[in-house]
């Protein structure tokens, strides 16, 4: 399957003004790094999805970057699937050698038979799709054998225990509770930071990891740090990331994290 990039090279490629607008969109996401990668081997991009729908919207820009797979899902989606991917590309081009990539120069993303990314060689990443943004990380491989990225919108207090009916254990309920009301915001770390185990962890393990294998065992506010650690007996995730460590930002009323594991 061809990538996002070999897509947007055969659209755009000899419209320089189209690809200007497109690479003036793309900013700095927001998901800290750990400190042990270093700034020349990870990158990651955001792209607000508002922008991008509208330069989408000319000349079928979308129809023409738009997998099959994708052609029935809602315009939102195809927009936030399309986003993602480029963030992606975007992110390997600086790392394989081009510091401000037009076009990307064709570093693209592959995907797999089942749509996800296929990852070159040497190098892992992740994306991640919100109401607002769609964001990819990626890092070289001797600093992380994974990589997952989230970003949630802080839940409103009126569906928090909805929210933490899904996605927590009964121990992490009590502990999101101990001073009384559900914390919103801690909920939405615990959200992501799950959600971003399972990327890190997916491309290895083969599986679908349900939200109750893992519990999130320390939130510290002070250092926008917390831990994902294995729940019970789960002998491949034991092997793979017993434990992980996440780092987050709140921005605009959304958490977005980054966890890696070794």
């Amino acid at each position: 399957m061809r990538s996002t990039t070999a897509a947007l090279l055969a659209l755009c490629g000899h419209d320089p003004a189209a690809v200007q607008a497109l690479q003036h969109l793309f900013r700095p996401a927001p998901h800290p790094w750990p400190s042990h990668i270093p700034a020349a081997e990870r990158a990651a991009w955001t792209l607000p999805l508002d922008d991008l729908a509208r330069w989408l919207a000319v000349d079928g820009r979308l129809a023409a970057l738009v997998p099959a797979r994708a052609e029935r899902w809602p315009v939102v989606r195809q927009v936030a699937h399309v986003g993602g991917r480029l963030c992606a590309e975007r992110a390997l081009a600086a790392l394989q050698g081009q510091a401000s990539p037009a076009l990307f120069h064709g570093h693209g993303l592959a995907r797999r038979p089942d749509g996800s990314p296929h990852w070159p060689a040497g190098w892992t990443g992740s994306i991640t799709h919100g109401p607002r943004s769609a964001s990819a990380a990626v890092c070289a491989t001797r600093w992380a054998g994974g990589l997952g990225i989230d970003s949630e919108e802080i839940p409103a207090p009126d569906i928090a225990a909805d929210v933490a009916a899904v996605c927590c254990t009964a121990r992490e309920r009590l502990e999101l509770t101990r001073s009384g009301a559900l914390d919103p915001v801690q909920l939405a770390i615990s959200f992501a930071a799950k959600e971003a185990y399972y990327k890190a962890v997916a491309p290895r393990v083969g599986r679908y990891v349900e939200f109750d294998e893992v519990e999130v065992t320390v939130i510290d506010p002070a250092r926008r740090h917390c831990t994902v650690v294995v729940n019970g007996d789960r002998p491949d995730l034991q092997v793979l990331a017993p434990t992980a460590e996440a780092r987050w930002a709140e921005v605009d009323g959304a958490v977005h994290l980054l966890l890696a594991t070794r």
